[in-house]
């Protein structure tokens, strides 16, 4: 599902096409005519309308590219719940086992001297990181073949360190390999979420520069009315879960420099019209 930050800068892409689309028949003309008399002998003149398509197609493609980027990181984030399912059970059967042995040979040896077989110091880890050195650390000890045990407070009962190590190692191997995977699944999430920010902060470049470009065109043309109603507002990243505003600013606004209240640029507030965008210039949706 798009977020509305990528909604908001669905919007602004579309406006920004659309008021290529719109405003070149009025625009165009002038500009060719103010520009005319400027052309030293074989130019031929600048192309104004090729500008403006040219640039609707960047902001189309950069759009495009934004959408490629979001979509792969959430893919990446939904690859996250097989491994972190394995992690969690790796983690439930590593700490059942740990306190089972301490238990006993708290039982057996007391608690002044368990510590000395079993390597947890206070409350057995919840942290897979931490709870995998409690456990390849007890592990280690119990391995030791220069391991003495402790009197026992019992003769009816016998502490099997070999036995006990052989049904923690295999939960001890699993946990680190899963906790391999979820930090490999860490890393891989942050190199697309990199791709998806760099993505976006070039597309709210271009967005910045499309909207300049587009006033500039119109003061140029002498259209005035037309250049103070083109004010971009690109969300910032904290506004992520804010709903974009659905009306356009008052003529009495900020100008297009101006800063927003918020600090951020201002949202196009041109006119949208339905049916001049060429076809298959749209950014597709997320």
């Amino acid at each position: 599902m798009a977020s509305r930050l990528f909604i908001l800068r669905q919007r602004i892409a579309s406006s920004i096409q659309a008021a290529f689309a719109a405003f070149h028949g009025e625009v165009t003309p002038v500009l060719d005519e103010r520009a005319q008399p400027f052309l030293a002998d074989g130019e031929g003149g600048i192309d104004f309308d090729l500008l403006q398509q040219v640039l609707s197609r960047m902001v189309a493609a950069s759009f495009q590219q934004m959408v490629t980027a979001d979509r792969a990181h959430n893919a990446e984030l939904a690859n996250d719940v097989a491994p972190r399912t394995r992690r969690d059970q790796a983690v439930s059967a590593v700490r059942r086992k740990l306190i089972e042995i301490r238990g006993f040979a708290q039982s057996l040896f007391g608690s002044d001297r368990a510590p000395e077989i079993v390597a947890v110091d206070g409350e057995t880890a919840y942290e897979p990181e931490l709870l995998w050195r409690q456990a390849e650390d007890t592990l280690s000890r119990l391995e030791d073949p220069a391991l003495v045990l402790p009197p026992a407070s019992s003769t009816a009962m016998t502490f099997d360190p070999v036995g006990y190590a052989a049904e923690l190692s295999p939960l001890v191997t699993t946990l680190r390999q899963v906790i391999g995977e979820t930090q490999l699944d860490a890393r891989v999430k942050a190199t697309t979420q990199k791709v998806k920010d760099d993505a976006m902060a070039e597309h709210d470049l271009l967005m910045g520069a499309c909207g300049r470009i587009l006033s500039g065109l119109c003061l140029l043309a002498r259209r005035q009315d037309l250049a103070k109603r083109i004010r971009i507002r690109l969300p910032s990243r904290g506004a992520a879960n804010e709903a974009p505003s659905e009306g356009a600013p008052s003529e009495d606004a900020p100008s297009e420099d101006a800063p927003s209240e918020d600090g951020s640029e201002q949202a196009p507030a041109f006119p949208v019209p339905a049916s001049t965008e060429p076809a298959g210039s749209q950014p597709a949706t997320t």
